[in-house]
């Protein structure tokens, strides 16, 4: 796991063998984390089981859930079709930060 902070984004880096339950709590009590919005970058992952989707969608809920903040998927295996519906996920660095901001203007128009 390779975590980078940059901007109010924390970028987090999992190898395949890294997505599991154990790993999502682990960064959910990493008090760290909390001022950033979290992108998660499987970039270098080939194959992602169930399971996996499940634990990463566990965290992205649990963040959120706890948190102001932006969670986003970034792999190139995401197919709309497979992940689920509810997980923010997109198949680009670029793009996951373009999501990060739409929702953080949605989230200041929508404060009031």
């Amino acid at each position: 796991m390779h975590i980078h902070k940059k901007d109010l984004i924390a970028t987090i880096r999992l190898s395949g063998e890294e997505i599991n339950l154990e790993t999502a709590n682990l960064l959910l009590k990493d008090p760290t984390l909390r001022p950033y919005h979290i992108v998660i970058n499987l970039s270098e992952v080939e194959h992602l089981e169930e399971e996996e989707l499940d634990a990463l969608f566990y965290l992205s809920e649990m963040f959120r859930s706890e948190t102001e903040h932006s969670f986003v998927v970034v792999s190139p295996l995401y197919d709309p079709d497979t992940f689920p519906e509810e997980l923010v996920a997109c198949p680009t660095l670029q793009e996951a930060l373009d999501i990060i901001e739409m929702e953080d203007i949605e989230r200041d128009l929508f404060k009031d």
